[in-house]
C-alpha cells in the first residue's frame, strides 16, 4: 500500500478522533449516529440509513473505534505517569476498560429509567461511551501533568501538607486521576443523559453523585490488587 494514502488516512482518522473529542466536551451529545443492527455487516452501511420494522437502532461502529483508540491512548499516557506500578499490558488493559465502560452505562441506564427517565438504552449506550472515553483521556492527561508537577519540592510539599490522603498523593501520584475523573464525570454524566431522558436540574445532581461512589471502587481496586490500568469512572 501507498505510503502516503496510509499516512493520510491516520492523519484524517486522528483529526476526527480529536474533533469528537473536542465536540464532547464543549457540548456531551451523541456525535455517532445509531444504525440498523440488520445492516452492520453491509459494506454499503452509512450512519444515516433508514429504519424499518425488520430492524432496531445499534451502535455505529465509528464509536466502538472511538472508545478503542480512546482506552489505547490512556494507556499510553498512564505509562508516562513517573513511578507507576506495573500494570496489565495493552490488550488485556484495553478490552478490560471497554468491558468497564459497557457495564457502567448499563448501569447508568438502570439508574436513569429508576429515575423515570425516557431515553432508549441504546441512546444511553451512545453517548455514555463517548463521554466515558473523552474523559479517560483528559483525566490521564490531567494525571500526568499533576504526577510531573509533584516532583517539583514545592509542590511536593504543598501535597503532604493535605490531611488524610497527602502521602498517598505523593508515594502515589496516580491516585490523582480517580478524583480529577470523578469530578469530570459529575460535570458531564448529568448534562449528556439530560438530552437523552429530559431530566431536571433534581435529577441531574442526583446523576452527578454516582460518579464520587464509584470512584472509590477504582481506589480499592487500586489499592488492594494493584491493577494501575484498571481505572474506573
Amino acid at each position: 500500500m501507498d505510503p502516503e494514502k496510509i499516512l493520510k488516512f491516520l492523519t484524517e482518522n486522528i483529526a476526527e478522533f480529536f474533533k469528537v473529542s473536542v465536540d464532547t466536551l464543549i457540548r456531551p451529545v451523541a456525535k455517532f449516529q445509531l444504525v440498523p443492527l440488520a445492516l452492520m455487516a453491509d459494506s454499503s452501511l452509512v450512519p444515516n440509513a433508514g429504519f424499518d420494522s425488520s430492524t432496531r437502532p445499534w451502535l455505529h461502529p465509528l464509536l466502538f473505534a472511538f472508545a478503542t483508540v480512546s482506552a489505547i491512548l490512556g494507556y499510553l499516557i498512564n505509562s508516562l505517569i513517573p513511578n507507576r506500578r506495573p500494570g496489565p499490558d495493552l490488550l488485556v488493559t484495553v478490552v478490560v476498560t471497554l468491558i468497564y465502560w459497557f457495564v457502567y452505562s448499563i448501569g447508568l441506564h438502570l439508574l436513569s429509567r429508576a429515575l423515570r427517565g425516557r431515553g432508549q438504552y441504546v441512546d444511553t449506550l451512545s453517548v455514555n461511551l463517548q463521554v466515558l472515553a473523552t474523559l479517560s483521556v483528559v483525566a490521564s492527561f490531567l494525571t500526568l501533568g499533576l504526577s510531573l508537577l509533584t516532583r517539583l519540592s514545592t509542590m511536593d510539599r504543598l501535597i503532604i501538607q493535605i490531611p488524610e490522603v497527602g502521602g498517598n498523593l505523593r508515594a502515589e501520584p496516580a491516585f490523582f486521576f480517580f478524583g480529577i475523573q470523578a469530578l469530570l464525570l459529575a460535570v458531564y454524566l448529568p448534562l449528556a443523559l439530560k438530552h437523552v431522558h429530559g431530566f431536571g436540574w433534581i435529577r441531574q445532581l442526583l446523576i452527578g453523585i454516582l460518579p464520587f461512589i464509584t470512584m472509590w471502587f477504582g481506589v480499592l481496586s487500586f489499592v488492594t490488587v494493584g491493577l494501575m490500568d484498571f481505572y474506573v469512572a
